[in-house]
């Protein structure tokens, strides 16, 4: 029998990987209609991540930002620590895909790992159902935000 970390209940079963999918399109959609967010493309990072944020991604028609875990043994395959299809010198704007905000070292992390040019726009935490705004100081991260 496969089993799974209680942390990835949202997204390794596929009815529930549906549903963590359609709850953030539908909360992330509507806050692009209604004006109150403008973004690029979703970024994220970890195997969670990776289970939802690309097919969000591709519903929204936005861009994907992969960020690796730096450290990680054995190597990846890979030798860019971001990755993604953003062609042009024009900074882009993104909304970080996350199960939840603990310590906000993760974000943090993502945040230096993309770069300064690039603008965090928000982070969805799809454990919740949240959206938080990105603070401007990133050192902010962490368990004292406010959801949007």
């Amino acid at each position: 029998m496969l089993n799974h970390t209680s942390y990835l209940k949202q997204v390794v079963p596929t009815t529930e990987r549906k549903k963590t999918v359609n709850k953030a399109v539908r909360r992330l959609r509507k806050m692009l209609k209604d004006g109150e967010i403008e973004f690029d493309a979703i970024a994220f990072m970890g195997m969670s991540g990776a289970l939802v944020a690309p097919t969000i991604a591709a519903r929204l028609d936005k861009e994907i930002i992969m960020v690796r875990k730096g450290g990680v043994d054995p190597p990846t395959h890979s030798k860019h620590e971001v990755e993604g299809n953003h062609h042009s010198d024009t900074p882009i704007k993104y909304v970080v895909v996350d199960d939840i905000i603990f310590s906000g070292n993760t974000m943090k992390y993502m945040l230096n790992a993309i770069g300064p040019e690039h603008k965090c726009v928000g982070h969805y935490l799809y454990r919740h159902s949240m959206y938080y705004a990105c603070p401007e100081d990133s050192a902010k991260w962490g368990k004292n935000l406010s959801p949007v």
